[in-house]
């Protein structure tokens, strides 16, 4: 990692990054298993589960 690098991303950035990446991770992952347990309606709950969260 470059100096410059260094001094633009702290610990609580690279913790967001690195916790980004896992939720994201695991939502395409629960995704593909949720469709070959349920069918294809699976992504569409995802969204309605979004649509009620946010």
């Amino acid at each position: 990692m470059s100096e410059r690098t260094r001094k633009l991303l702290g610990f609580w950035d690279l913790m967001s990054i690195s916790l980004g990446q896992i939720i994201g991770t695991g939502v395409v992952v629960l995704t593909g298993i949720s469709i070959s347990m349920t069918g294809y309606g699976a992504p569409w709950a995802f969204v309605f589960a979004l649509l009620i969260v946010a």
